[in-house]
């Protein structure tokens, strides 16, 4: 095969067949460890805590840098849709309700309201 062929479709269907296994494996490897013991101590800690830890990083990570488009406005429509999915999960308490609102907001300010 030359390097510019194209890859033939058996090929494709394992290496998809491949990563779906390898996938499944590791969802249910935890399962599969514990189901019949309980749970260490250090693994109960770390659930209760990861979740709090993963949306500090999150946050983080969405804060870090302010686009060029709303740059003059110092992120404000930033930290106002940030707010607002803030207040919708502590109102709702609905995971899917936060993000959904707090995406459409971002995306009306930078479509509509920042042009």
């Amino acid at each position: 095969m030359s390097p510019d062929s194209i890859m033939p479709l058996w090929q494709g269907l394992v290496i998809i067949l491949a990563a779906a296994v390898v996938t499944q494996f590791t969802r249910w490897l935890p399962f599969l460890a514990f189901s019949r013991r309980q749970l260490p101590d250090r693994i109960v800690y770390l659930g209760s805590v990861l979740p709090y830890a993963m949306m500090a990083l999150l946050v983080v990570y969405c804060f870090r840098k302010v686009p060029e488009e709303t740059a003059a406005f110092y992120g404000l429509p930033e930290v106002l849709c940030g707010i607002l999915t803030g207040v919708l999960h502590y109102r709702w308490g609905n995971m899917l309700l936060s993000i959904a609102g707090g995406t459409l907001a971002y995306m009306c300010f930078r479509q509509f309201i920042l042009i």
